[in-house]
C-alpha cells in the first residue's frame, strides 16, 4: 500500500475504492454442498437406494438415514 500512496501523491495514478459484496454459505447450505444434493434430492436418492436394496422406504427409515434433512426434504 505504501508504494501506491506514493504514486498517487505524485499524481502518477488515481486510486478509488471499489465496493464489493461477498456471500458465504450457512452451515446448513454447506451441508447441502457437501452432500452434493438438495434435501429433496437426498430424500429421492434414499428412496431409490432403499428400493434397490429391496427394503421399504418408510418415513421412519428415511429419517434414520437422513436425520433432519428428511424433514426438510418431505416439505417440498
Amino acid at each position: 500500500m505504501g508504494v501506491l500512496k506514493s504514486l498517487e501523491s505524485c499524481e502518477f495514478i488515481v486510486m478509488s475504492d471499489i465496493p464489493h459484496t461477498a456471500y458465504i454459505l450457512t452451515p446448513e447450505g454447506a451441508s447441502y454442498v457437501e452432500a452434493n444434493a438438495s434435501p429433496e434430492a437426498q430424500v429421492f436418492k434414499a428412496v431409490a437406494d432403499a428400493h434397490a436394496a429391496g427394503t421399504p422406504a418408510t418415513i421412519a427409515s428415511l429419517k434414520d438415514v437422513l436425520g433432519s434433512v428428511a424433514d426438510i426434504g418431505f416439505k417440498q
